[in-house]
This record gives structure tokens, sequence and C-alpha cells, in this order.
């Protein structure tokens, strides 16, 4: 057998217990709904085959998966040491490459996260902040229940802090400011989400740190925790995330001297991220570097695109 869990967050709160398996897992609603009546779906620790049942932020959720005639899972392969960024008894601040999930799938063709220092480390670690699977940079697992817990409830009150740098086509008009506008399910585009005044409300930070004749390098401070925020507050802005095809970002760039620049994957990064620790509730946190495929990109772009600084006196959005 396999097992997927995690703990529910505020996005996931008022929900219907099989769209938020369909949400949070690889499941489909379908099968979300068949394994709900199996009895395979645990609430706290609570068997529950109720589909409609409403989800509260901070219950565990766990689905057990039959694996009888399924292949055996290849095993995960070890994250490479150099990549814990910082370690103690309760969490772990983990520089998370791209192409590796934040939690567990179900064919074992891309082992997580979790699975990978599991491997590494020899013990159970539990995921607390999401990346999403092309997202490189800093991420916290904890390594105790009770630090999951805790950790948990201080991204639901909203008390860490979150920084990411983005590659984003075009310049702003403004240097710096802040997008707000909710967000909800996108109906066109499964998995995807969009600015809706039905949605959840949604609060992104940026600034301009350089910018290209056809580009530009942000600093992103997300206020809120939604899925996808960065990327559909980007798109929304009309500047979309290179590489991010899914929210209408270009897959290459075709410079004047017709030099071709590809984006292979959504060039986000989480650079910095700081929570209280579990134990002392003292600020702990830790800071991610540019991974190769970022820092060649701009490094090239520095080469094939003007580049000009920015105004630090644009007014706020």
């Amino acid at each position: 057998m396999k097992r997927l869990s995690f703990v529910a967050d505020e996005e996931d709160a008022g929900h219907r217990l099989d769209q938020v398996l369909a949400r949070r897992t690889p499941l489909s609603r379908r099968r979300a709904r068949a394994l709900l009546q199996a009895g395979a779906v645990f609430v706290d620790r609570r068997r529950v085959k109720v589909a409609s049942r409403p989800v509260r932020s901070g219950q565990r959720v766990e689905v057990t998966l039959e694996a009888r005639g399924a292949a055996p899972l290849a095993a995960a392969e070890p994250l490479e040491a150099h990549r814990i960024l910082h370690s103690d008894p309760h969490l772990l601040f983990v520089d998370k490459p791209a192409g590796t999930p934040a939690q567990p799938g179900l064919d074992g063709t891309a082992a997580s996260l979790p699975a990978r220092l599991e491997a590494l480390l020899g013990q159970r670690v539990y995921p607390v902040h999401r990346l999403d699977r092309d997202t490189t940079g800093v991420t916290v697992l904890a390594r105790t229940r009770r630090a999951e817990r805790a950790l948990g409830a201080a991204f639901r009150r909203r008390e860490v802090e979150k920084v990411y740098l983005a590659l984003s086509v075009g310049v702003p008009e403004v240097a710096s400011g802040r997008i707000e506008a909710p967000l909800g399910p996108d109906p066109g585009a499964p998995g995807c989400v969009r600015v809706s005044p039905s949605g959840r409300a949604a609060e992104t930070a940026y600034r301009v740190l350089r910018r290209w004749g056809g580009f530009s390098l942000l600093e992103l401070r997300p206020l809120t925790g939604r899925t996808h925020q960065i990327r559909a507050h980007l798109a929304h802005l009309g500047h979309p995330i290179a590489g991010d095809r899914r929210y209408g970002g270009p897959a290459h760039f075709t410079a004047e001297s017709g030099q071709r620049l590809d984006f292979e994957r959504p060039l986000l990064h989480a650079l910095h991220l700081e929570v209280p620790h579990p134990l002392t509730g003292d600020r702990v946190g830790s800071e991610a570097p540019l991974p190769a495929d970022l820092a060649e990109t701009l490094q090239r772009l520095d080469a094939l695109a003007p580049l000009t600084e920015p105004s630090d006196d644009s007014p706020d959005r």
C-alpha cells in the first residue's frame, strides 16, 4: 500500500473533501470519490465517506491507496546533502530543485521532496510549505508531528515571511507596488486560477530589481498564500513569468541578433523564507542561492538585451 497525507490549509477551508483531494493530490475528483466510498480516506484519523463534507483548516487528511497489481515504486534518489540549508531536531530548510514535487505523487515517476529527504536522512519528514513542482528554492519541512502542527499554524496565521524572484515579461509601469486581486479557479484551465471578483482575497507586493528591453527581474512578497498566486497575479498584471506557458509566459526569447534564449520552466525562485521556530517561537529562516538555469538566463540577457535601472520614486500601485 501507499499513503498520501497533507494538512488542510486556509485555502482548503470550507471546500468539499473530494474537491480538496483533487486539488491537493494527483487524484482526479472521480478517483477521490471512489476512494471515499471505499473507506480509504481519513480526516484527523477518522474514516470519512462523505464527499461533500467541508474541510477545516488544520485538519490532517490521509488517503490509503491500494497497490495490488501495480508496479513497485522506484526507490527515491537521496537529495543532495548540500541542499539542506539549515537543520535542527525540529525542522529543515531545504533548497528544492526544479522538477521535484513538494508532495508525494501516485506513479513514482518523480520522487517527492519528502521521499528524497527521507532517503538521505533515514527518518520521516513532514512537508509544511508547498512550492510548485518546477519552482526552485527554499522550503521548510518538519521533523516531528508537533513541529508540523506548529509550523502549519504559523502559515495559517500568516506569521511567515516569503520572498521570491521571478523573471517576468515586459516592465511594470511602476517600479514597486502591490497587486490586490482575488483569485479563484479558472473554469477554462483546470488546475489554474485567475482573478475573479468571487475569488479569495490575494495580495502580492513586488519590486523591480533589474530590467532589460523585454524582461524584468522582480522581487515578490506574497502576503497571502493562494495557489499559483504569484503566477496568476503577474499574468493579470500583463507580465507573466518567462517559461510559464500555463499563464501566458513565453517559451523562448529571440534577440535582435537572432540568438535564441529558451525557458525550460517558469523562472520563479523562492529566495528567502522565515518562520517562527516551532519550539521556541524565535524567528528562524534561510535563503536559497540562485539556481543555475536562472543565473545563466540573467547572464545571457545581460549580453543579449539592453539593461536599464529601475526608478525608486515610482508611486505604489
